[in-house]
């Protein structure tokens, strides 16, 4: 049985689409993300380990491909615990994230119109 079906687990999902969010101020654990793009172009997801959102050209701790899509048929990336597995990703200082045009810093010239995301995390 997963840790995380014991614990009260959080979800993030910004009612209002963006490309950037600081879901957690304080430490904390992630044990899922589901992300949509329904731009035709590749856009990266990324962690970053920071109380606030993240700033122009901000180095991510992970960054992960999201496949380019249509608003019909979005390209989609889950990390799921086959992922995280049981213990979640640890951030030591706060839970942020952002979408970018680029894989290595963060390039916040993506669409918000373009993404849904939904974060499980403690």
């Amino acid at each position: 049985m997963p840790l995380y079906d014991h614990i009260a687990v959080s979800v993030a999902n910004p009612l209002t689409q963006v490309t950037k969010q600081a879901t957690k101020t304080s430490p904390g654990t992630v044990f899922s993300l589901f992300v949509t793009n329904a731009n035709a172009t590749i856009r990266y997801f990324q962690w970053h380990n920071l109380i606030a959102v993240p700033a122009a050209a901000a180095v991510p701790v992970e960054s992960y491909p999201i496949p380019g899509g249509a608003a019909n048929t979005p390209g989609s990336l889950l990390l799921d615990i086959t992922h995280y597995t049981d213990g979640g990703a640890k951030f030591t200082t706060g839970i942020a994230w952002g979408i970018s045009t680029t894989f290595g810093t963060f390039t916040d010239s993506a669409t918000a119109a373009d993404h849904i995301v939904v974060v499980r995390y403690v």
